[in-house]
């Protein structure tokens, strides 16, 4: 995955969040609270779900949740490769459940993300037709990013669909190196404090 389409991926993650900030709001209040004497929906199921997700600390890619009652907890993979590098994200998120509605539910969410991302550029050289006749260097970089977050989340569901919007804030330790004519070389670690956000969609059983 190329530093271009993160980019990309990351810009559109950060329209996302603010999306999720002003109609989280308007979710919440529009909803009519259950009555203690029903069967919420939510008991009516085994707790089991399979699903996607698009976060920046709780995980992307396939998940599976498991939710039976106040507590619950969900997995998260991405893992893609490609001959320019690979990426691979791997998640593990705890829920608590705050209230409930008649379909949906406000809980709070911790997310811990493990990202580790590799990029190989090559620089070619070429004949006088100006095609390529070889590669004179190759360099890779290496990326981990441990990510922790934080935060509300509320969830709104149709039938045996959830639908999940996260928020909150998270820290995040990054270590990078790269390797080039042989050797590898250490960038000083980072660790960044920013706000974390994204959405999942369940198939609740």
């Amino acid at each position: 995955m190329s530093q271009t389409i993160l980019n990309k991926l990351l810009h559109k993650m950060r329209i996302l969040l603010i999306l999720q900030i002003m109609v989280l709001p308007m979710l919440f209040f529009a909803q009519t609270p259950a009555n203690t004497n029903q069967d919420l929906f939510y008991k009516k199921l085994k707790g089991h779900a399979f699903g996607l997700a698009l976060t920046s600390s709780n995980g992307k890619g396939v998940c599976y949740r498991y939710w039976p009652g106040k507590n619950g907890f969900h997995v998260a993979l991405f893992p893609t490769s490609s001959r320019n590098g690979h990426y691979y994200s791997v998640a593990v998120s705890a829920y608590r459940n705050l209230y409930e509605f008649e379909n949906s539910r406000l809980f709070l969410q911790c997310g811990i993300e493990n990202i580790n991302r590799a990029e190989i550029e090559r620089t070619y050289a070429y004949d006088s037709l100006f095609r390529p006749s070889g590669i004179t260097s190759t360099v890779t970089s290496r990326r981990n990013g441990l990510s922790i977050c934080f935060g509300p989340g509320f969830e709104f569901s149709q039938k045996n669909i959830a639908f999940d919007v996260f928020l909150g804030v998270q820290g995040q330790l990054v270590r990078s190196n790269y390797e080039s004519l042989g050797r590898w070389r250490d960038v000083p670690d980072g660790f960044f404090m920013n706000l974390s956000g994204g959405v999942a969609m369940f198939y609740m059983f």
